[in-house]
Order: C-alpha cells, then structure tokens, then sequence
C-alpha cells in the first residue's frame, strides 16, 4: 500500500499526484480484501450450518428474536431467511462484487443475522415473551411479561395467597414453575407446606427455603 504525504508548499501537480497514488494503493489493497472474503465464504456457510445443527442436536429448538423476545419453531416461514446462510452469504457477496460500501459485520464477520436458538429452560428463564401467532410454538405461555424485578429466599412456611403467580425456583438454581397453590398445614407434627406449581407439588417442612422470583406473569 502506498502511503501519501501532503505537505504545506505543495504544488497543485504534486497534490494531485499523491492523490492519485493513494487512491491507487486503496484499490490494491481492498481488491486483496475481496478475493480474500470471496474464497472464504464457503468455509463460513459450512461453520454456521454446522452451528445451527449443533445448537439445534442440542435442544435448542426454538428461535427467539427482537428485544421483546418473539418465539418462533425453528421450521416457522418467517424465520426461514435466518437458517439460510447460502442466500444471506451470496447477497453480501454480490454487493462486494458490486462495489457497494459493505462491513465485515463485527468480529464474528457474519452476514445477516444467525437465529437465535433456545432450549425450553432458557426460554423459560427469560421474564417476558411472546409466541409468534404463525407458528404457534408449545410453550408455557402466549405472552409472558414481568412486573418489577430481582428475586429473594423466602421461607415456604411464609408463603400465602400473593404468592399465586409467583416463578419460583430451588435454591440450587432449578425452575419449579409458578405457584398455583398454597396451603399450610400446623398440627400436632408441627408446621409444613404443600406448595403446587405449574410443573409439580412441593410438600416439604415450613422452615424451608426457596428463591422467589419478584415478578408475576401474564398468560
């Protein structure tokens, strides 16, 4: 690459000399980008497909877009152009080719945009949802959204009705689902609660602890 240098003094010829020779020296260079970009685009397109198998192999079986989290099955039509890295990697190309003003897309050097793959716990995990109303995918709400944030141990023995609703989850980190029932029992034996969820029943001494989640969820 040539470097140019434009210095007080300088003749008209002169500058628009260097001009010329910089110029030069950035089309060199960026010719070297472009043969170098095109050759490697089918090693990309092999890598991401291989990504996608790997994530989806793994459980990941559905896609969730945008910042208020839109859920979509991975087979879903309006999510097809994000699974097809062939189409995405030769419209970028084309537009090298054409000369138009491009970015290598950050360090990743992707084109478009790769799906975003969750499993059903994470997708869970997450305080606000929505399903997308093409492809209907089985989930545990339509539109899940949170009020507040931030979570607490809580005692179960504490546990009354505004603690319908709730998300809760071991203290060792496992979803338990949302609490649909409360009941305390005290007698003779002592104190214990029977907490149901939407995934099972908790039945355990009143002293025990479990993580709150400060939120309650739409359905």
């Amino acid at each position: 690459m040539s470097v140019s240098v434009f210095e007080p003094g300088m003749g008209q010829d002169e500058s628009e000399l260097a001009r010329h020779n910089e110029y030069a020296g950035f089309v060199d260079y960026r010719n070297g980008l472009d043969r170098d970009f095109l050759a490697s685009i089918p090693s990309r397109i092999e890598d991401e497909n291989q990504e996608i198998r790997t994530q989806i192999d793994a459980g990941k079986v559905f896609v969730v877009n945008g910042p208020h989290h839109l859920v979509h099955t991975v087979d879903c039509t309006h999510v097809a152009h994000q699974f097809d890295r062939e189409a995405q990697w030769r419209e970028r190309a084309q537009a090298q080719v054409d000369g138009a003003h491009y970015s290598l897309g950050g360090p990743s050097g992707r084109v478009g945009r790769m799906p975003r793959l969750m499993s059903r716990v994470e997708l869970e995990s997450l305080t606000r949802y929505s399903t997308c109303a093409h492809c209907g995918p089985d989930v545990t709400h339509r539109v899940k959204n949170s009020v507040g944030s931030g979570r607490r141990v809580g005692r179960v023995g504490a546990f009354n009705a505004g603690h319908i609703g709730r998300q809760i989850e071991s203290t060792d980190g496992e979803p338990l689902g949302h609490v649909v029932r409360v009941v305390q029992i005290h007698d003779s034996a002592g104190s214990r609660s029977i907490i149901s969820t939407t995934t099972s029943d908790l039945e355990v001494d009143a002293e025990y602890k479990i993580w709150i989640v400060e939120r309650k969820f739409a359905t």
